[in-house]
């Protein structure tokens, strides 16, 4: 529990530089770039399962 106050909302709306700032970001790829990210996220992905298997047999 903490002793201190809850801060007020001052308007329901964010403003417009907060919007910007809280917006969603939207990368425009080329082809290599998706090939790419595509391939990152697979060896990451066969990374973990090494690592979650190697856990499990001590």
């Amino acid at each position: 529990h903490s002793e201190k106050a809850i801060s007020s909302v001052d308007a329901p709306m964010r403003t417009n530089h907060e919007a910007e700032q809280y917006c969603p970001f939207l990368e425009t790829l080329t082809d290599a770039e998706i090939d790419k990210k595509i391939r990152d996220q697979d060896r990451n992905t066969r990374r973990i399962r090494r690592l979650a298997n190697t856990g499990s047999t001590r």
